[in-house]
């Protein structure tokens, strides 16, 4: 579901594939790809999930990347990293997850 201009849209996603990434500094990470089954919506039409984690485990914070140009340009966007941590910790515990996360 996105919220844009104060109105709620109900999206539905189709997963497009699972993508494993090696960056430049060695570290792997995973990416979740979906895609709007409408192509005609109001929201980004692609968007992906990233917890950086390569096999199951409780996740501290995730990354989400959207918009409309393609599933690759998005892949390739390394600059900007868009971080979404749980509502119940505390300032703190995010600052120490900023610093020192893997």
């Amino acid at each position: 579901m996105f919220v844009i201009k104060m109105k709620f849209l109900n999206i539905k996603w189709k997963k497009r594939k699972i993508k494993f990434l090696t960056y430049d500094s060695s570290k792997k990470g995973v990416r979740y790809l979906f895609s709007a089954i409408d192509e005609n919506i109001a929201a980004p039409r692609h968007i992906q999930f990233s917890d950086r984690n390569i096999k199951p485990t409780k996740a501290e914070h995730c990354h989400l990347y959207f918009g409309d140009e393609s599933q690759e340009t998005l892949l390739k966007g390394l600059d900007n990293w868009p971080t979404y941590y749980k509502s119940d910790l505390s300032g703190s515990d995010i600052v120490h997850d900023v610093l020192y996360h893997h």
